[in-house]
């Protein structure tokens, strides 16, 4: 199940800071589950959906309204969908995903072009790497 979280979060990841609505979550680490011997069913996604719920660095929002990994209105994976519920990483997360690991102990800052072009480059080979590894 490691394996199938870690893939989750890069999917949550490479959306940047708009985040990935659960729903469309499920669509995206569908190839990734197959090659983990595990179909996309309701317990894959309760199980999942849970380790997701306890990663701190993850925020859930729905319409401008941010929610606790705790609230009940969410602990449900068909409740999060039925809400719309999206899935962001805190900054350091995608700063993690982007490259950028330890800005704040170097003397270098980073401009917000400089971000954006690292954020392309991560998702190009996010995207080339997934296709590369699991060809149709």
């Amino acid at each position: 199940m490691d394996a199938v979280v870690y893939a989750a979060l890069e999917e949550i990841c490479s959306q940047g800071a708009n985040g990935l609505a659960l729903r469309g979550l499920w669509s995206k680490i569908h190839t990734n589950l197959s090659s983990n011997g595990l179909h996309l069913c309701t317990n894959v996604k309760k199980a999942l959906w849970s380790n997701l719920l306890n990663i701190p660095s993850l925020q859930f929002e729905c319409k401008g309204i941010s929610y606790d990994a705790e609230d009940p209105k969410i602990q449900s994976f068909e409740d999060a969908e039925a809400i719309d519920l999206r899935i962001v990483a805190a900054e350091h997360l995608l700063n993690s995903f982007v490259g950028i690991y330890d800005i704040k102990a170097s003397d270098a800052g980073i401009s917000q072009p400089q971000r954006r072009a690292l954020e392309r480059l991560a998702i190009a080979r996010f995207v080339c790497m997934n296709r590369w590894s699991n060809p149709e």
